[in-house]
């Protein structure tokens, strides 16, 4: 679990969101077009605000290339552990040379 809060992660999120659009010199007009959203919508996500929808989200992680890391967010599942194969049949005893059989 994050030390920080739904909403500090939020805000922390959309403050980097406005950090690459400032260093790419685009407004928040401009990326709001080409995500096909409105503006008070952009200033929504760099405001932090968690009512904007993921796929919103997404589009804007697609203008600015960032679309594949929204995967890595949650890690892969480890493949379901097999209790049963883990436990063992009990051994049974392979019958010696002279196990009560006549001859």
């Amino acid at each position: 679990m994050s030390f920080l809060g739904d909403r500090e992660t939020l805000i922390r999120v959309g403050e980097r969101l406005r950090g690459v659009r400032l260093q790419r010199n685009q407004t928040q007009a401009a990326v709001a077009k080409l995500a096909g959203i409105s503006i008070p919508t952009y200033q929504k996500l760099e405001a932090g605000d968690g009512t904007v929808a993921l796929g919103v989200f997404a589009r804007v992680l697609a203008i600015f290339r960032f679309a594949d890391r929204l995967g890595d967010v949650i890690p892969v599942p480890e493949p379901p552990v097999d209790f049963k194969a883990l436990i063992k049949p009990a051994r049974l005893r392979a019958r010696g040379k002279n196990s009560g059989r006549k001859t």
